[in-house]
């Protein structure tokens, strides 16, 4: 077996050879099992005759197997030895990788430690510095309270020996006239700090510090006014719009909010509305005048010019506010604007409005019509105002909601008073259509037999009655009314009986045309629609619109249901009475309810 040159298949040859000695199964790739099986059955390469019978084929197999099974030993212990290879190999490898990570760990414990020590020397730097920036803020308090408490014994007791030889730097900036609003600070904390110590030694330092206050917070209102005054005089540059934000800025941080928003809003009416006096008082001459001259014309006409100027007065100022005040106090300053414009005793809408609708000469129909038409420009007014733009979408809500509610106070009155009002001009003027109809008289005691007897004899006379039309009534019949006649519907069962019988299909004749007279329906319904128009607009938004709105329509179906209806269908039915039955009552009867 140890020698190939008996083999009769070159395959064989090459199988066995693979692994052995030194060499590698790289010559096992080119094996092939069909080829050697062909080697062994065929006849040798040598030309030597192959197996001839079957046990010679069969002993070739037997010793190809056999020399390929002591093969296969011999790879298998190879594989042994190299199997004990790697397991030595992997032990040593395995002892070496101890020691490393013996290493490994005890970096990762020291690690861990020194991150320990790091945690713990941060805490205490952070304790430390904790503690240094209290000490450093006690140290500067008591240096703050040193120089406040030297300040207030220079004030206490000034004289020019130590004024001058004084190197305190709170009391030179309290003399300086050029550092007004560092002075207004420091007057801020000394007058805090004296307060503290109430003593009666220092009485005369307390009244230095609030004559000291009152004296800066003066000259800083003044330099407001005076920027301000260059701007509301169109002339202002940058440098007055810087004064003014500077000076707001600096009474606002001293607490002078309210002082400082009512001189910014004073300056405004003063500078903007004053010069509308002179339209006011031209309008106070032009309420004595007689009635007939309407001075609520001209008062209507200021109105326009008054509320013109006030938007552009808004317009303007809400711009200047954007610029000079803080966005948490332009809010307020805003409102404060709006509220004084509208209810300034002198010079605001309110005041206008008193001289527009306080006339005592004012009719009750004058009076609703120039409330209407007020109240609608005043409405004009607060929408243009609530549609200007601000910083954000809030505040634009918060000032819709403000303008809703001084339009409320501004009208409150007057729509209590225009409620009763309202409704005594419709039912006068109810009235006065009511009174405009002349109902025709019924027939009563001897007439109505009189008038029976009439008919019979008619009917027996063989006379056809026939029903006048719209076409023959005469002109004068259609109306009957008497427009000068102040009297209120009159009972027809209080009209004075006629000396002599009535006509035949008098009363007829005369309740026609009245039902088919369309004009008054048309006045009712005018008279309604005119009232309800005018409360639309003077109680837009308010609860007594509904109220109103009611009694309205409750007052238009009496008087045109109950009235006018009620007593047509009334006297249609005096038609078919028995006192005056005849051939023509019940189509008289129909005729009436149908036009009317």
């Amino acid at each position: 077996m140890n020698s190939t040159s008996s083999i009769r298949s070159k395959e064989l040859t090459k199988l066995l050879s693979s692994g052995v000695g030194g060499g590698s199964f790289q010559s096992y790739e080119g094996y092939s099992t069909d080829v050697m099986l062909d080697e062994l059955c065929g006849p040798p390469s040598d030309g030597n005759n192959g197996p001839s019978s079957l046990s010679d084929l069969q002993a070739t197999f037997k010793s190809a197997i056999e020399k390929l099974l002591a093969h296969r030993d011999v790879i298998s212990a190879k594989l042994v030895d190299v199997d004990k290879q790697n397991k030595k190999i992997a032990a040593k490898f395995n002892d070496s990788l101890r020691e490393p990570e013996k290493l490994l760990h005890l970096i990762s414990a020291e690690m861990d430690e020194l991150e320990d020590r790091f945690t713990k020397v941060s805490s205490s730097a952070v304790v430390i510095g904790d503690r240094l920036a209290i000490i450093d803020k006690e140290k500067n308090r008591a240096r703050e309270t040193d120089e406040l408490l030297e300040a207030i014994l220079l004030l206490n007791a000034p004289s020019t020996t130590t004024v001058k030889s004084s190197t305190n730097q709170l009391y030179t900036t309290l003399k300086d006239p050029h550092k007004i609003h560092e002075a207004l600070g420091i007057v801020s904390k000394l007058r805090d700090f004296a307060d503290e110590l109430s003593s009666p030694s220092t009485a005369v330092a307390v009244q230095e510090i609030h004559r000291l206050n009152q004296a800066l917070e003066t000259a800083l209102l003044q330099g407001f006014s005076d920027a301000q005054d260059q701007e509301l005089r169109g002339v202002a540059n940058s440098q007055d719009m810087d004064a003014m934000k500077q000076n707001a800025a600096s009474l606002l941080a001293h607490g002078c909010n309210d002082l400082v928003t009512d001189r910014f809003v004073w300056n405004v009416i003063k500078e903007k509305l004053t010069k509308h006096a002179q339209f006011l008082r031209a309008d106070e001459s032009a309420a004595d005048l007689p009635a007939s001259s309407h001075p609520s014309d001209d008062l209507l006409q200021d109105l326009d010019s008054l509320t013109a100027k006030v938007r552009a007065i808004v317009k303007s100022q809400f711009a200047v506010i954007h610029r000079v005040f803080p966005g948490a106090v332009a809010p307020s300053v805003r409102e404060v604007l709006i509220e004084r414009v509208c209810h300034d005793p002198a010079f605001g809408l309110l005041s206008h409005l008193e001289r527009l609708l306080g006339g005592n000469g004012m009719s009750d129909k004058e009076y609703v019509a120039t409330l209407s038409v007020a109240y609608e420009k005043c409405c004009g007014l607060v929408q243009s105002i609530g549609s200007f733009p601000l910083d954000t979408p809030a505040e634009s809500d918060r000032m819709r909601t403000f303008l809703t509610v001084q339009l409320q106070v501004l009208f409150g009155g007057h729509r209590q008073r225009y409620v009763q009002i309202e409704q005594d001009l419709l039912s006068q003027g109810f009235d006065k259509t009511l009174s405009m109809i002349k109902w025709p008289p019924i027939p009563s005691g001897k007439n109505k037999y009189k008038l029976k007897e009439q008919a019979a004899k008619e009917t027996a006379k063989g006379h056809q009655i026939t029903s006048p039309t719209s076409g023959n009534i005469p002109s004068n019949t259609t109306s009957l009314t008497s427009p000068a006649s102040t009297t209120a519907l009159a009972s027809p069962r209080d009209a004075p009986t006629a000396n002599k019988p009535e006509p035949l299909n008098l009363f007829y004749q005369m309740l026609l045309p009245i039902s088919m007279d369309d004009t008054m329906p048309r006045k009712f319904g005018r008279d309604l629609q005119e009232s309800t128009a005018r409360c639309d607009v003077v109680l837009r938004n308010s609860e007594l619109r509904v109220e109103l709105m009611a009694r309205l329509y409750t007052s238009y179906c009496h008087a045109f249901g109950d009235e006018y209806l009620g007593k047509m269908a009334n006297l249609s039915h005096e038609l078919v009475q028995e006192p005056l039955l005849c051939l023509e009552s019940a189509s008289n009867f129909f005729v009436v309810l149908k036009v009317s």
